[in-house]
């Protein structure tokens, strides 16, 4: 799979969330997927750091990298780990298809 995005465009979008009030952790993640873009050769197009329930997917921000998705501005979607995506193994599954 790594050569697979290797060969890709290298356009990434960076998605953080956290569940509850906590800038610090946000803010951390956020700069642990920037530095983690720019040793890949990336080029970040945008970023989306949003508060809310991994239970709901109908989050603001996750409605916003989905968009980019669907309008082929972005190759690839960077989070730190699955769970930020969603909770909810299923949807989540359903959300990256």
């Amino acid at each position: 799979m790594k050569n697979r995005i290797k060969n890709q465009d290298n356009r990434v979008w960076i998605y953080c969330r956290v569940d509850c009030p906590d800038d610090m952790t946000l803010m951390f993640q956020q700069e642990q997927m920037v530095e983690y873009a720019r040793k890949q050769g990336w080029e970040v197009v945008g970023i989306t750091a949003e508060q809310g329930t991994g239970l709901d997917f109908n989050r603001k921000g996750l409605k916003e990298v989905m968009e980019a998705v669907e309008a082929e501005r972005v190759d690839i979607v960077l989070a730190k780990s699955v769970c930020r995506i969603g909770r909810d193994v299923y949807k989540t599954m359903e959300c990256v298809e």
